[in-house]
């Protein structure tokens, strides 16, 4: 077991092994944009730390996407590790543009109406099947927005601040 980043975020989750050379079928949280490829490292969550693995082989398909470790040569070894969270470094995350930023840079921070009300704090993004929910915690609990540019009007990084528009119907 190694030592470990302490900017890990959650990718996706190693599902069940396919077939008998060490391949594992994955869920993905967010398969448009995983800044995964052949020789990135990933870090799995085992019970009382991570272990790091680096990919050998991977195919994105929605719900089939498939999986290879370096020296993970059969079944035996991929249903050690299937069922486990795996992780990658945010500092190894593909470069983004000025105007662009990742669903997980959402999380913690705050979110205003159009009237610049504050609604709450961000705490979670959903990956849905037809898009993404923000969750935010607000004083009256939790409140659902779908991020889609209907209600996304702006997200400012460095401030730490998301915009909202015409989210009425989804508050109460």
């Amino acid at each position: 077991m190694s030592s470990y980043p302490d900017d890990l975020v959650p990718l996706g989750k190693l599902l069940k092994p396919k077939g008998l050379n060490g391949e594992l079928r994955v869920l993905i949280f967010n398969e448009l944009d995983t800044s995964m490829d052949i020789g990135t490292e990933l870090w799995i969550k085992i019970k009382d730390g991570y272990i790091k693995r680096t990919i050998e082989k991977i195919q994105i398909a929605d719900k089939k996407s498939v999986v290879k470790f370096m020296n993970c040569d059969n079944r035996s070894e991929a249903e050690h590790i299937h069922g486990k969270d795996f992780f990658l470094p945010r500092t190894k995350f593909k470069k983004l543009g000025s105007n662009e930023y990742y669903l997980v840079d959402l999380v913690g921070s705050q979110v205003f109406d159009e009237n610049k009300k504050i609604l709450g704090i961000i705490i979670d993004i959903l990956a849905m099947p037809s898009q993404h929910l923000i969750v935010v915690k607000s004083d009256n609990g939790e409140i659902l927005i779908p991020h889609v540019s209907v209600h996304v009007e702006l997200f400012d990084k460095k401030m730490k601040q998301l915009f909202v528009k015409g989210i009425e119907g989804l508050i109460d």
